[in-house]
């Protein structure tokens, strides 16, 4: 995995400091990939939160899974994401969709944070910054029956942990 190609999301590129803080914390997943790498081998996986692909790509690459798909509702991680996928040639196997899985159909307010990894799907009286933005929501059924993946056919599923349910306000 040493010799991939990585596009990360530079928030503040003009920052010397916010530059080496973001680039500093892009270290792959290796211990959670080995600890449940076991009960996610073969089918499908669904990445919930894909980020840059960070879990996804390196999943795809050992051969865990005979694809992945990802649902990442930022567009500046997303945009790095179809760059990491296309540039490590995992296009076809390695499948981004910008868009955030909710409760419901339609569209969910993403709250940026101050990092990459530290935005949050709210609800209007909880934003806390100026930068939120309405992103296309689709349940997880809607998402698998628009992709065509037969329920059999998903072996694992990562959901981010940034995601709170309990917030999701999905109008």
């Amino acid at each position: 995995l040493d010799s991939l190609t990585w596009w990360v999301p530079l928030l503040r590129p003009d920052d010397p400091d916010a530059v080496e803080r973001a680039l500093g914390h892009q270290d792959f997943p290796y211990r959670v990939i080995t600890q449940t790498r076991e009960v996610g081998i073969g089918g499908v996986m669904l990445d919930i939160g894909a980020n840059t692909g960070r879990m996804a790509i390196p999943r795809a690459i050992l051969g865990d899974v005979t694809a992945v798909y990802c649902a990442e509702p930022d567009l500046l991680n997303y945009q790095c994401l179809v760059r990491n996928v296309r540039d490590n040639h995992l296009t076809g196997l390695v499948l981004p969709d910008l868009l955030a899985v909710s409760s419901e159909d339609g569209s969910v307010r993403l709250e940026r944070g101050k990092s990459t990894g530290g935005h949050r799907v709210i609800e209007r009286e909880l934003a806390t910054t100026k930068d939120v933005t309405e992103v296309p929501s689709l349940t997880l059924d809607s998402w698998m029956d628009r992709l065509g993946i037969p329920a059999e056919q998903v072996a694992f599923v990562k959901v981010d942990s940034g995601f709170d349910p309990l917030r999701a306000d999905p109008r």
